[in-house]
């Protein structure tokens, strides 16, 4: 049976209804699969999903394996890119547009991208020359000296940093952030930075291309008198250089800090130093030598404290003079130190005990003159653990 002939009225219906059913199935197709831009605070509530997301280019990280990473800001949020293929050559300071997979690592969201070549840029690179306090929210290149650093984490470093000026006068400290980075800051070293300032004296960087190492600092190695008499008119006088340094314990340590002074006794100058980690070893009066120390400003006691990389035992314990009579609150504060204690030395209860206004200590290895008064015995604090008592290992008498 032969079809009826269609006018060429009809065909032309029947092609704009077509055309329109397919525009319309293209637009619902485009409807359900856009990609929905968040902001980068957002990102946390969007694990799973695929997003775009807008910021300004901190810096960029190489890996080994090809991949790399890149720290985005907006506003006051930061967030890191993985792209799985290539290094994208983008400058601090360009403000990009990128989609990708939002993903958790060690509680932080993460954007991860197939390629380099993903990113749009939205706007170009502003890098401009540092200006003192009118900085906040743009990317500024300086030359810059450090000051202090402590690690942060793995391959994160804070670091305070003083801006050189025309000349090589100095500015006020800025607090640095460098993050992802393959390098070790000593103070007095000169670098080249370029940095996002997210206020007048903060900033961040990111990667090893943020910044050049122009000099090493040599370490300086002087004396605590020296380094308090030269400190005595300003903070601002602290050498910039890593310092080495010797002095006595002055006071019982505590956790990863202690007190040093230049003589045994105490003396006039006291400093405090913090440790990388305790060392239960150290103890009051201990002649110790502090290795490539720092300068922190301590926010809490409004000073400047010494952060000292290592530390070395040189000589130790005392010996500390000791009064018996005096000692009411006790003598653990001079456990394994070297003492003198003065006094009667008599046997109690078949032990060998010195007496000194009513209080007595028990003394092991005593080979001198009993019942004289003025007996001084040199020795070792000690704690026996089976007996539950301190005693004195006795090293030396004399009347």
């Amino acid at each position: 049976m032969a079809l009826p002939k269609l006018s060429e009225r009809w065909v032309r219906i029947i092609v704009v209804i077509f055309s329109l059913a397919g525009m319309i199935a293209l637009g619902i197709i485009a409807a359900v699969t856009e990609v929905e831009r968040i902001h980068l605070w957002e990102a946390v509530d969007h694990s799973g999903e695929r997003v775009e997301v807008e910021g300004r280019v901190i810096g960029i990280a190489s890996s080994a394996s090809g991949s790399s990473w890149c720290l985005v800001m907006e506003e006051n949020t930061t967030m890191e890119i993985f792209i799985e293929n290539g290094r994208p050559d983008l400058e601090p300071g360009t403000l990009i547009s990128i989609e990708g997979e939002i993903t958790m690592i060690g509680g932080d969201p993460v954007l991860t991208a197939q390629k380099a070549e993903d990113f749009q840029i939205e706007e170009s690179s502003s890098v401009q020359k540092f200006e003192g306090d009118t900085v906040w929210g743009k990317t500024n290149y300086l030359t810059a000296v450090v000051q202090s650093s402590v690690h942060i984490g793995w391959m994160d470093q804070e670091v305070v940093i003083i801006p050189l000026g025309e000349g090589g006068s100095t500015e006020r400290p800025v607090v640095l952030a460098m993050n992802r980075i393959d390098y070790d800051p000593r103070p007095g070293d000169i670098l080249n930075v370029t940095a996002f300032f997210t206020g007048p004296r903060s900033a961040i960087t990111y990667g090893d291309r943020s910044f050049d190492l122009l000099s090493r600092a040599e370490t300086l190695t002087t004396s605590l008198l020296w380094l308090v008499n030269e400190m005595e008119a300003s903070p601002s006088a602290a050498p910039l250089q890593p310092v080495t340094l010797e002095g006595y314990i002055r006071y019982p340590p505590g956790g990863n800090t202690l007190y040093i002074s230049e003589m045994v006794e105490g003396g006039d100058i006291s400093v405090r130093v913090r440790l990388p980690q305790s060392r239960p070893d150290l103890y009051r009066g201990d002649l110790v030598r502090l290795f490539n120390c720092s300068f922190s400003w301590d926010v809490k006691g409004m000073r400047l404290e010494l952060v000292a990389e290592n530390l070395e035992i040189l000589d130790v314990h005392g010996p500390w003079r000791l009064n018996l009579g005096s000692m009411e609150w006790g003598l653990l504060d001079f456990v394994d130190c070297r003492v003198v204690v003065s006094g009667t030395v008599e046997v109690f209860v078949n032990t060998t005990r010195i007496m000194q206004d009513g209080v007595s200590l028990e003394i092991r290895n005593y080979t001198g003159p009993m019942g004289y008064c003025d007996t001084e015995v040199t020795g070792k604090l000690l704690y026996d653990q089976v007996l539950n008592t301190l005693f004195l290992e006795s090293e030396a008498v004399t009347q």
